[in-house]
């Protein structure tokens, strides 16, 4: 196995926190996902019964609403759940850090105790072409320890 291939395993697996998926009162869909990903997982798992929710988080502008956000529309469009499954965490976050933070506000505010969530197909850090987002998001974890 070549050196940079040993270093991405390394890396990766201090990376990566996952815990086993289990049943919650939510499924949390985090912002950034131009391709619906995400969304199109958070389907999966609530069609599989994990959550009766399903809270996509949306960072819009002040004079947006939820109904400006892309994952939003797709979901309402196709029809991917009921009228009173989807909702909507709008947030001004910078950060995932911020994010998780306005989401905390968010699902206490609703009364939800336990949420789930699953950012990533598992192992995606493996993949060459997943190295550009891999060294992205290991950054990110080096800012966040120097910086903040």
């Amino acid at each position: 196995m070549k050196l940079q291939k040993k270093w991405r395993f390394a890396l990766g697996y201090f990376l990566v926190v996952s815990d086993p998926l289990v049943k919650a009162d939510a499924i949390v869909v985090l912002d950034g996902d131009p391709m619906d990903e995400r969304l199109l997982h958070s389907v999966q798992l609530w069609r599989s019964g994990y959550a009766p929710k399903v809270i996509l988080s949306a960072k819009l502008a002040e004079w947006q609403t939820y109904e400006d956000y892309p994952s939003w529309r797709h979901a309402r469009k196709l029809k991917m759940f009921p009228e009173d499954t989807l909702l909507v965490a709008t947030h001004n976050a910078d950060s995932t850090r911020e994010e998780a933070q306005y989401f905390l506000r968010f699902v206490r505010q609703q009364g939800f105790k336990k949420v789930s969530s699953q950012f990533h197909p598992d192992e995606w850090w493996k993949h060459r072409a997943d190295s550009r987002t891999f060294f992205y998001e290991f950054s990110k974890i080096i800012w966040y320890a120097l910086a903040e």
